[in-house]
């Protein structure tokens, strides 16, 4: 009797092993790369957005830049997602799901970073540079 109420006991850990190889070996994602994911992704879109609009040659490469770093930001961030054991295809959702949540998130002025702290991030000349608090 004793046995069927261990083996019950573990039936839960057993199967949720059997159900997801590998995710046993998956870390937490650090928070770091978290918050880059989220930078990078905010970047990339507000400025593409920006690009859309009628700016000078110097705006527009000052946006460029921007959406070129936020870019090396998204890959960085990926690159630690990878090493937390998240398979290609999860990041490819995260990403997915999270550009509407940026979105969402910056119209509601529920970011949970701000220009200062995103831009703290980058690593690239744009680093030195600030966008306008009210892009994101």
């Amino acid at each position: 009797m004793k046995r069927r109420l261990a083996a019950l006991a573990l039936l839960p850990a057993l199967m949720s092993a059997i159900a997801a190889p590998g995710s046993a070996r998956a870390q937490p994602v650090p928070e770091l790369a978290s918050k880059q994911l989220w930078c990078g992704t905010a970047l990339v879109l507000l400025f593409s957005d920006l690009l859309a609009g009628d700016l000078s040659e110097p705006e527009r490469a000052e946006a460029e830049a921007f959406i070129a770093d936020g870019g090396a930001l998204i890959e960085i961030a990926v690159a630690g997602h990878a090493e937390a054991g998240l398979t290609p295809a999860a990041i490819a959702t995260l990403r997915g799901n999270l550009e509407a949540t940026v979105l969402t998130q910056i119209q509601s002025e529920t970011a949970p970073y701000g220009p200062a702290e995103c831009m703290a991030l980058l690593p690239g000349p744009a680093a030195d540079s600030s966008p306008s608090p009210s892009s994101m």
